[in-house]
């Protein structure tokens, strides 16, 4: 499974451990990653952002780590890991903290990561990646979904278009350039705004 909110629901909520297995993408990966070709990439230096406090977690962001280990020309920093991040970002955890408490936290995390010489401050999750990729206008760092570094070693470049945004600063633009997307799919134009006001606000 992909999604960590999927793997605490079936292991805690539901506590079905004993009916069938299920394990995060990460570890099958590290489990595969015989059968993967990685070509050499230019060389980088990575801090991972990952959650510990709970076995799954912990499993998660080893594999993850694992699995950045094995890519031609990155080097790992492990900078460690915050339990109050809770089991995943989520704006549940961020509003339950306070955003300013959150945003300063995120904050040291980054510079942590740049203090420690990395120049890629990767995410483990899409939900961390949502919140923290913004760092990267603050900080010296690139912020990017482990999985875009284990794509990229496998020859797959996809653009991040959410951080982009994101970065972008400008809901104005956003619209423009999202807006024949919203028309194609029947999204009224209004409505797609007032989404993309609320998802990427002024910087």
């Amino acid at each position: 499974m992909w999604c960590p909110s999927c793997i605490f629901f079936y292991d805690d909520i539901m506590d079905m451990r004993e009916d069938f297995t299920f394990q995060h993408v990460t570890e099958f990966l590290v489990q595969n990653r015989h059968k993967l070709e990685f070509r050499p990439q230019p060389e980088t230096t990575v801090a991972l952002h990952y959650h510990t406090g709970r076995p799954q977690s912990d499993a998660e962001a080893q594999s993850a780590l694992t699995l950045l280990r094995q890519l031609p020309g990155v080097t790992v920093r492990d900078i460690g890991a915050d339990p109050r991040f809770g089991r995943h970002c989520t704006p549940a955890v961020r509003q339950q903290m306070g955003p300013d408490a959150w945003d300063a936290m995120c904050g040291d995390w980054a510079q942590r990561a740049a203090d420690a010489g990395a120049d890629t401050y990767a995410t483990l999750y899409h939900g961390c990646q949502r919140h923290m990729c913004g760092l990267e206008a603050d900080y010296p760092l690139r912020v990017e979904h482990y999985l875009t570094l284990v794509g990229r070693a496998l020859g797959i470049e996809y653009e991040d278009q959410y951080k982009k945004h994101t970065l972008m600063g400008n809901p104005n633009a956003v619209l423009a350039e999202t807006a024949p997307c919203a028309v194609a799919s029947g999204i009224p134009l209004p409505e797609a705004q007032a989404v993309i006001a609320r998802t990427f606000p002024p910087r």
